[in-house]
Formats: structure tokens, C-alpha cells, sequence
């Protein structure tokens, strides 16, 4: 019986943990792409939130570290500091090599653009 249970408890979803929304990165048009600092990476916007993001490129961002993030786009291009969450490696290809995806968590609360 204890197994039973265990894999049926395996099968129900987890609770949601997210605080707020997202938007997928498409769906941001006012965000082209996001420069990372230290350093200056160029990272694609997966999606957003108020709360953070979730970043594709080729930079691996450090678990616990602080980055200064800038939002670039046809308007004014907000910075923001964050903490990054975790990274890990999104693909993985001979020609254009490793590429990863991270996790950050916003100092202050983001206000998220408007959908059309």
C-alpha cells in the first residue's frame, strides 16, 4: 500500500509557487533583448514577470549572485538589479556551442508592460 501511494502522490501536481504571472518573452515587444552586467552579455527573454525572468544565452549566470539587467528596446531601456536563482545548460550544439538558461529574482518589484 505505502507504494501506491507514494506513486500516486508523484502524479499530482505541486503546488504553484509563482507570485505573480508571466508573460512569455514574445509577448514583450517592448523588450528586444537583455544586456547582463557584470560583463556584457546579450540574453533572450524567455518570460517575465514582476518578480523576475527567466534568461537564454550564451553567458552561464552564477546561483546566487547579483546582476545588473538592462531591458533594451525601442523606448527608454529600465535597469534592474536581481539575484540570480539558478542557470543550467538550456542546449548544447556543435557549431554555436553551449548555450544556458537562468533564472533571476527582481530586487524590487518590476512593473510589466501592458499587452496590447
Amino acid at each position: 500500500m505505502a507504494l501506491a501511494n507514494i506513486a500516486v502522490d508523484m502524479l499530482v501536481e505541486p503546488s504553484e509557487r509563482r507570485q505573480s504571472c508571466r508573460l512569455p518573452g514574445a509577448d514583450v515587444s517592448e523588450v528586444s533583448g537583455v544586456r547582463v552586467r557584470p560583463g556584457r552579455a546579450m540574453l533572450t527573454l524567455v518570460d517575465l514577470s514582476g518578480h523576475g525572468a527567466l534568461l537564454r544565452g550564451v553567458a552561464r549566470l552564477l546561483p546566487g549572485s547579483v546582476v545588473t539587467l538592462q531591458f533594451l528596446g525601442p523606448k527608454a531601456s529600465p535597469i534592474v538589479c536581481a539575484r540570480v536563482l539558478r542557470c543550467s545548460v538550456a542546449t548544447l550544439d556543435p557549431l554555436r556551442g553551449v548555450s544556458y538558461e537562468g533564472a533571476v529574482c527582481f530586487s524590487e518589484r518590476f512593473d510589466l508592460p501592458r499587452r496590447a
